[in-house]
């Protein structure tokens, strides 16, 4: 079966590094996968040798006229359509909502099935143009995939394409749980997305508890501009914090979790927080706001990891001291977190996607 892919970059973020998670899957079984991506920037994960790049960046021009932008965007569907015509695949699949409406639209009447993979909170606003323009255009969909149990209730009841579809994870099947970690509690995000990630509050949270914790540690690791970098840098020096470093990108984010005692998500919401299940994995004790989806459908509240009310700094700050001064509570949550993340698990997900194939193969016959 020959697969195609759209996503308009690779250069890091959890819906990229689920793309190249199944990318590599589905190459590795046999699958012919090609993924139409922006070739100028490098990847920020490893591809299997067989999957072919396709270069889904159109001419800009420099000017930002209406008229301009209007062409631009006519010459970016029609690249879309022209790869689509030429690979010919028996599925094309896009992520991230911008790049699903783009890819509908410029593969309307081609006869190509195609499944778009929301990669976020269904119930979050994505602004007005693109709230009402979803809508008209999802329905054209052979699937819409949605990452949560809550995503696909909120849906079901006008979309008849949605497919319930959670992100896939490596996971880990070591008991070794415990081994040199150090004393870290880490977060993990897009710098850019401060504001969504909560990693303001996130810094409010730790003036709290640096001077109680004087051998403890707060890590973001995230790529972003020097403008977020900036921001959150003249946050953490406006509440005098110490013990904060700002990391930047780690293609490594995995060896990280492993050498932490604690991952913390400060989310203002998510879609299917990833890094809290890759968290999970790597054998952290998990401490996570109970935003509106995702954390609750992950974690099994002191079980597998602590479930806090959504954006109630104080309680966040109460748990982190709880977990941070417990060692043994904190190994104890952190060594039942397997738990509740083995529905999780790459094979079980992708034996998913391949259902899903079938099920639209059979549609189109």
């Amino acid at each position: 079966m020959r697969l195609l892919f759209y996503i308009y970059s690779l250069k890091g973020g959890g819906a990229e590094r689920v793309l190249c998670t199944l990318a590599n899957r589905f190459s590795e079984t046999g699958y012919e996968v090609y993924i139409a991506t922006d070739t100028s920037r490098k990847c920020a994960y490893d591809l299997h040798p067989n999957i072919r790049l396709i270069n889904l960046l159109t001419i800009v021009n420099a000017k930002s006229s209406l008229t301009n932008r209007a062409l631009r965007y006519v010459k970016r569907l029609r690249n879309i359509r022209r790869i689509a015509k030429e690979i010919r695949p028996d599925i094309a699949i896009s992520f991230i909502h911008k790049t699903n409406i783009d890819v509908i639209m410029a593969l309307a009447g081609t006869g190509i099935p195609l499944i778009c993979s929301e990669h976020i909170c269904v119930a979050k606003s994505q602004g007005k143009y693109y709230d009402r323009i979803r809508k008209i255009v999802y329905p054209w969909a052979s699937a819409i995939t949605v990452l949560t149990r809550n995503d696909y209730r909120l849906w079901a009841t006008s979309l008849r394409n949605v497919v319930y579809m959670p992100n896939p994870v490596e996971i880990t099947k070591s008991t070794n749980r415990r081994n040199s970690r150090r004393k870290i509690v880490l977060a993990a995000g897009r710098l850019d997305g401060w504001r969504h990630k909560g990693f303001d509050n996130l810094i409010r949270i730790w003036k709290n508890l640096y001077c109680d914790f004087p051998d403890w540690s707060l890590q973001i690791a995230g790529n972003g501009n020097n403008e977020a970098f900036d921001y959150l840098q003249s946050l953490i020096d406006e509440n005098g914090c110490r013990n904060i470093k700002l990391l930047g990108f780690r293609s490594d984010i995995g060896d990280l979790m492993k050498n932490s005692e604690i991952f913390v998500l400060s989310s203002r919401f998510e879609g299917l927080p990833m890094v809290l299940i890759e968290a999970m994995n790597a054998g952290c004790c998990c401490v996570s706001f109970d935003c509106m989806t995702g954390p609750n459908e992950i974690i099994r509240d002191g079980v597998s990891g602590i479930l806090v009310k959504d954006q109630d700094l104080s309680e966040m700050t109460s748990k982190l001291r709880m977990v941070m001064a417990d060692e043994d509570y904190r190994h104890n949550i952190a060594n039942n977190s397997l738990s509740s993340i083995t529905g999780y698990d790459t094979d079980r997900i992708v034996k998913r996607w391949e259902i899903l194939f079938k099920h639209i193969n059979r549609k189109k016959k």
